[in-house]
């Protein structure tokens, strides 16, 4: 597997298992994030978000700065009360968001599951895939969910799980790390993270 689509996935999981799966272009096209970020966005998994008036000094970390003017073609003049005027790359500004949809699509038409049975369990948080016919009489059905280790959401999605009377054939797709908490309404269920079976190859998923 190419590293850098293993870790496109990683960063990913990570952007899904945020409050708002969103993040700053800088950190994103960046350091430890740089060559999976560059994936994600050439995938088109992640979709532009808007742009920041107010970012986090680049200097010294902690204090907001404000936008003052754009010095060059990639670069703005910010004013921070604590370092005052300070240079810094535009992709500071610019946010990218996951596109849920695109994501879930993605995964439909990688897994080849019809699209008549995807389901939203819980809004921008988990999925029923589809299901998929292995064998007359014998199916197995796709699910996927973040923020897994919430009890909540693993208990939402159980309750879809057994109102689809498929807990015998239930295969849970994740971005949150493994494994679950012992005390989570999923335990013993068939669940994997996604960066440890997929990769992202060329607008499909390849499990």
């Amino acid at each position: 597997m190419s590293g850098k689509l293993i870790n496109a996935t990683s960063v990913l999981c990570h952007l899904l298992e945020q409050p708002k799966p969103t993040i700053n272009g800088t950190d994103l096209l960046g350091g430890a994030f740089g060559e999976g970020g560059h994936e994600l966005v050439r995938e088109r998994i992640l979709t532009l978000g808007p742009t920041l008036s107010y970012v986090t000094c680049p200097d010294c970390g902690i204090e907001l700065a404000r936008v003052v003017r754009t010095v060059g073609v990639d670069r703005i003049l910010l004013h921070c009360d604590e370092c005052g005027e300070v240079e810094a790359g535009h992709t500071l500004l610019q946010t990218y968001a996951v596109s849920l949809t695109r994501l879930v699509d993605r995964l439909v038409s990688s897994l080849k599951l019809p699209p008549s049975n995807r389901k939203t369990v819980d809004y921008d948080i988990s999925w029923r895939l589809g299901i998929e016919e292995r064998k007359r009489g014998k199916a197995q059905t796709w699910y996927f969910a973040r923020h897994l280790n919430d009890h909540n959401v693993a208990r939402h999605l159980l309750d879809q799980i057994r109102l689809d009377n498929a807990a015998q054939s239930a295969k849970i797709i994740t971005s949150t790390e493994l494994p679950l908490p012992v005390s989570s309404p999923l335990a013993g269920y068939d669940v994997k993270n996604l960066t440890a079976i997929a990769r992202m190859s060329q607008n499909v998923l390849l499990f």
